[in-house]
Formats: C-alpha cells, sequence, structure tokens
C-alpha cells in the first residue's frame, strides 16, 4: 500500500498540496485495517511524501 500510494504521488496522480482520503476511506478503499493505514502513513512521512497536520488531515508534500 505504501508503495502503491508512493507512486500514485510520483506520478502527480495525487498532487502536492492535495488532502489525502480519510483513514477510515484509505482502509475501504485498499482492503486493510486501520492500523495498516497508520503503519503506513507513518512510512509514507519517513519517506518525507505526506505530512499531517493535527486537526487538519494528511497532505502530500
Amino acid at each position: 500500500m505504501a508503495d502503491h500510494l508512493e507512486a500514485r504521488i510520483r506520478a502527480r496522480e495525487l498532487l502536492p498540496g492535495s488532502r489525502l482520503p480519510c483513514e477510515r476511506e484509505l482502509a475501504m478503499e485498499y482492503g486493510v485495517s486501520l492500523g495498516t493505514v497508520r503503519k503506513v502513513a507513518a512510512e509514507l512521512r519517513k519517506r518525507h511524501l505526506i505530512c499531517t497536520l493535527p486537526a487538519k488531515g494528511t497532505y502530500v508534500l
């Protein structure tokens, strides 16, 4: 899932500054648990591809 989202970001399917869907939506889209979505988000933050702003959402860098 992390590699797929990274590919979407690099292909500019998800543009810088755009907001990612919420955790529940991503979990449903990929058929995974919320815990998995959170782990993937942490990995994408480590790769400097996304940032999460408290009470605002997660955005593509």
